[in-house]
């Protein structure tokens, strides 16, 4: 197998995907790979049609400015001292599945990692997963993983320790 030059890991600051960090930080290490650290906020829901009929007032537009300034310290929060050069942080609005797919094909990523919740039934049905919708339409690889539930201990220690 050849080795990857671009390593896309999606985030939502949620404790799944903060637990996979590690190991696509040690992913892209370990093969000297590109890392994109990606966030992605919701579009401007007003303008998006999410609010019908609403116009985006004063207000409502200090609160999506302090909103995506905090999505963007949370993103920029991430950045350890080893991270020169190869990490690249990116902050970008829109629907979740569709700006990684997108941010995958214009990187030419090889590689897509995040975690996923590990929601089933009725709430899928009516939510739509964002890493079965990345995986169903990836140029890449994707590689998910779920924290939480039945792990075995050697893989918990194998993902947990990855970055060590």
């Amino acid at each position: 197998m050849s080795a990857m030059k671009t390593i896309l890991y999606a985030t939502d600051f949620s404790e799944c995907s903060k637990a996979v960090f590690p190991l696509a930080r040690a992913l892209a290490s370990e093969d000297g790979s590109r890392l994109i650290v990606l966030h992605v906020v919701p579009a401007h829901a007003p303008k998006e049609g999410f609010l019908p009929n609403l116009e985006p007032t004063t207000a409502f537009e200090e609160d999506w400015k302090s909103y995506r300034d905090e999505m963007e310290k949370r993103l920029w929060s991430l950045k350890g001292p080893e991270d020169r050069g190869k990490v690249e942080f990116v902050l970008k609005e829109g629907d979740a599945a569709e700006t990684i797919l997108s941010t995958a094909n214009e990187t030419g990523s090889d590689l897509i990692v995040m975690g996923t919740h590990g929601r089933s039934g009725e709430f899928l049905r009516l939510m739509g997963s964002v890493a079965e919708e990345v995986s169903l339409h990836a140029p890449c690889a994707v590689l998910t993983f779920r924290i939480g539930g039945k792990m075995t201990e050697p893989a918990r220690e194998y993902l947990l320790g990855a970055a060590v």
